[in-house]
């Protein structure tokens, strides 16, 4: 993490489906309270929020029907990543390894 917030593989990035489920989460594991805190904390942070809009909700779509492991919210995560040309990815979801050749996974 501290590589990650140093800037050492760039500006940080997360989408609106990252943010939902980060925050579902921490609402449905710890609470509330922490869940609005985190939620706060990215506002306030130089972290920027990628939207999803009609066209990449399409292309995670075509991925979800081709890659069947993947969650829906991954597919998002990857097409984001193409459309905005990031290329490092903060993850320990394994499911990533099969796009090596076009993410840089980060653990």
């Amino acid at each position: 993490m501290k590589e990650i917030e140093s800037g050492a593989f760039g500006h940080i990035f997360i989408s609106d489906y990252v943010f939902d489920e980060t925050i579902t989460l921490l609402r449905s594991r710890l609470n509330e309270k922490k869940a609005i805190e985190v939620g706060e904390a990215i506002f306030n942070s130089e972290i920027e929020i990628i939207f999803m809009f009609k066209e990449l909700f399409e292309s995670a779509w075509q991925l979800f029907i081709k890659r069947n492991k993947l969650s829906f919210t991954d597919c998002s995560i990857v097409e984001t990543m193409k459309s905005n040309g990031i290329k490092y990815l903060a993850s320990f979801d394994k499911e990533f390894n099969q796009f090596k050749k076009e993410i840089m996974i980060v653990n």
